[in-house]
């Protein structure tokens, strides 16, 4: 039996998470939209990545979603990282503070491997400096991810 990889996708809200997820699944699986909180529960979406094989793209609710059932929004998205082989930390803006690296602590805590995408890369491009640095102090490699390219 093969094994089916879970792949959460994390980071604060309205960072293009679900946007990354729909880029992936080649369709919509999630919600979109300019309004902080649009992705209240976890999405998930089977498919097969060439080298990687059967995987379960998952959706997670912002980790810094403050409205109010954000609580509970990011106790789910918590336990999503509880099941995860693999974590994407997804960050825009040039942006990596205290909610992305405890994201990251979070991941880590677990032993699961992670990989940093720097969203909305149209509209603010990628630091090198910032992924150089991202990589020297915590092992990161970070990629670009545009929906606009």
């Amino acid at each position: 039996m093969v094994k089916v990889r879970n792949i959460g996708i994390f980071g604060k809200c309205n960072v293009g998470k679900s946007t990354l997820v729909n880029m992936l699944a080649g369709q919509q699986v999630s919600i979109v939209s300019p309004n902080a909180g649009t992705t209240t529960d976890a999405v998930k979406k089977r498919m097969e990545i060439p080298e990687i094989g059967p995987c379960n793209l998952i959706d997670t609710a912002g980790y810094d979603d403050v409205s109010q059932l954000g609580e509970q929004r990011v106790k789910g998205t918590r336990s999503v990282m509880d099941r995860v082989d693999m974590g994407i930390l997804v960050f825009a803006g040039n942006i990596f503070a205290s909610e992305e690296k405890n994201i990251l602590d979070e991941l880590r805590k677990r032993d699961i491997p992670v990989l940093a995408v720097h969203s909305q890369s149209d509209i603010v491009p990628l630091d090198v400096d910032l992924a150089m640095e991202l990589n020297s102090l915590y092992g990161l490699d970070v990629v670009e991810f545009s929906a606009a390219i």
